[in-house]
């Protein structure tokens, strides 16, 4: 009947997918098993469906009610891919920030290792003035906590080893503290660097951010398949598994 077609139609204008398309045909068919009961009872078609559709209520203020239906779940489901890739791009984000900066810390302890290499002699003695230059460039790397130097051959005999205790905290918001050491060798000297070592904090951040991203995006692929009434449990634990490339799967199965 073609006022019921209109009426149906114009109710559900501003809205579209499987669920709108099946709440639209359950509208259709409700009505049309009205007009048809009116119609037993005495009533001709056309005041059947004047009825009919006076009974369901106003055009207008069904259309809004419908198009606030599918709003909220439809502005969720943005704001909820939206939280997901700021997650992504933050753990993007934290990683670059965090590379670079345990790049920087450790070209700064290779310096440090480099220029004490450079000032030892080859005689197996430490003279005071490297003592003075060698804490004085030490200082500067406030990550280097202690700095051991001795011989190659440690049966040699050598006038005097060297050991320095750098005092100053190395303080980092971005880190947990931790230790870590490492030797460097001439050939003549070895100098040994403990320092503070912090590289699995930021490796923890990223991968909490990436997680968070994962979840998120699984549970708005699902949202998109249940929308489309083709929600599985096989989508649900590919969705879970694989993420987007599941998702652009499934999008590609829709065709």
């Amino acid at each position: 009947m073609k006022r019921i077609d209109e009426y149906v139609s114009s109710v559900y204008a501003h809205v579209d997918g499987n669920e709108a398309k099946e709440l639209k045909e359950e509208m259709r068919v409700h009505l049309l098993e009205a007009v048809e009961e009116l119609k037993e009872e005495g009533k001709s078609e056309e005041e059947a469906v004047s009825i009919a559709l006076e009974r369901f209520g106003d055009e207008q203020l069904l259309r809004r009610k419908v198009v606030e239906h599918f709003r909220v779940p439809r502005v969720f489901s943005v704001n909820l891919l939206r939280t997901a890739i700021i997650f992504a791009v933050l753990g993007i984000l934290i990683g670059c920030i965090f590379a670079y900066n345990e790049y920087r810390l450790l070209y700064q302890r290779e310096s440090v290792e480099e220029f004490t290499l450079s000032v030892l002699n080859a005689d197996r003695e430490i003279s005071e003035g490297d003592k003075e230059i060698i804490v004085e460039y030490v200082e500067k790397a406030p990550q280097v906590k202690n700095l051991y130097i001795y011989p190659e051959n440690s049966d040699s005999y050598f006038k005097e080893a060297f050991e320095y205790q750098n005092p100053k905290p190395f303080k980092h918001i971005m880190y947990l503290n931790g230790m870590a050491g490492k030797a460097y060798s001439n050939g003549s000297w070895i100098v040994n660097i403990n320092f503070e070592h912090f590289h699995l904090a930021w490796i923890n951040a990223i991968v909490i951010c990436f997680v968070v991203y994962w979840v998120l995006f699984a549970i708005w692929a699902m949202i998109q398949a249940y929308r489309h009434c083709k929600l599985h449990p096989l989508w649900m634990v590919a969705f879970s598994l694989f993420n987007v490339p599941a998702y652009f799967v499934y999008r590609a199965s829709l065709r």
